[in-house]
């Protein structure tokens, strides 16, 4: 969106991206640095070549020796101030730069770059909020949500809260831990959960390699037109993975696919303890004799 709405050069881009393209050239200007490796020399000499703006970038490296060797050797290089002419480039002209000098600090200096052309809103991640998804998959309960599952990050919890929320819980929840000799009450539970509206819950999908052909094989048959008439509406299906190969391809394709991260940052980590149980909870956050005194102390041990 922001390269559409800046009309960044698809050159400019794609150089970003790929560092260029290699081409001989035999009356380059050798490394005159110890300091500097001869790939990120190289990097600057075919930016200079292939790079509209850039003819002297080399010159300017030398000229400004001691910047980019801090540059180069900063923890932090993104909050230095690029000198002379380089300072007045455009901020995409300014990753080149970045993308030369320190390849790892690339993701965050696009970060940045979106931050000031849209807004802090477009690079902070979205919360995670299950209810949300199944409001939005109210329309076809053929599609399969899988929860991936990452280190920190446990989605039992809020799919049992989600449930409650849905009138889902207790006996219309059904839950299987995946392992050896599960695969017959897994398809049990399917066959139920299609005909009498419950969720299925099937965990841990990545430990059970043999019954992931046959499960995308019934996933694949929901989704057929006349089979999609005969699903009950309120059917959902729940799988939690991890990123593994065994994962059938054709389910990643056809599921809507949730990542739940802990969150990072102060912002985001307590915008997610308001968001989650007890907190979100209205008489929980409500309930006391002291309303007020209660939200205080309860956002401050938030914070702590």
């Amino acid at each position: 969106m922001s390269l559409k709405i800046y009309d960044v050069d698809p050159t400019l881009l794609r150089w970003v991206l790929m560092g260029g393209f290699e081409e001989e050239d035999h009356h380059a200007v050798p490394n005159p640095f110890t300091w500097l490796p001869e790939l990120i020399w190289m990097l600057f000499r075919r930016a200079a070549t292939q790079l509209d703006g850039f003819a002297h970038v080399t010159e300017l490296v030398q000229q400004h020796a001691m910047f980019f060797m801090d540059f180069y050797e900063s923890s932090n290089p993104l909050e230095l101030e690029l000198p002379g002419v380089l300072n007045d480039m455009s901020s995409i002209e300014k990753l080149v730069v970045v993308r030369c000098l320190r390849m790892d600090k690339v993701v965050p200096a696009i970060r940045n770059y979106v931050s000031e052309t849209l807004g802090e809103y477009f690079v902070e991640p979205p919360l995670y909020a299950l209810e949300t998804v199944v409001d939005e998959l109210s329309y076809d309960p053929s599609v399969p949500i899988i929860l991936v599952l990452s280190p920190g990050a446990d989605p039992h919890a809020e799919l049992d809260r989600v449930a409650e929320l849905r009138g889902m819980a207790q006996s219309k929840l059904f839950k299987l831990s995946r392992g050896q000799g599960q695969d017959v009450p897994a398809c049990e539970m399917m066959d139920t959960g299609t005909k009498e509206g419950h969720w299925v819950f099937l965990q841990n999908c990545h430990l059970y390699a043999d019954f992931m052909p046959r499960l995308s094989r019934m996933i694949e048959d929901y989704s057929d037109a006349a089979a999609k008439e005969r699903l009950h509406r309120n059917y959902r299906l729940w799988l939690t993975s991890l990123p593994s190969d065994v994962f059938p391809f054709a389910i990643l394709q056809n599921g809507v696919k949730l990542v739940q991260e802990p969150p990072k940052g102060l912002k985001s980590n307590l915008l997610q303890s308001y968001l989650s149980d007890p907190v979100a909870d209205a008489e929980f956050f409500n309930g006391a004799d002291m309303p007020e005194a209660w939200q205080k102390l309860l956002f401050g041990l938030n914070s702590v």
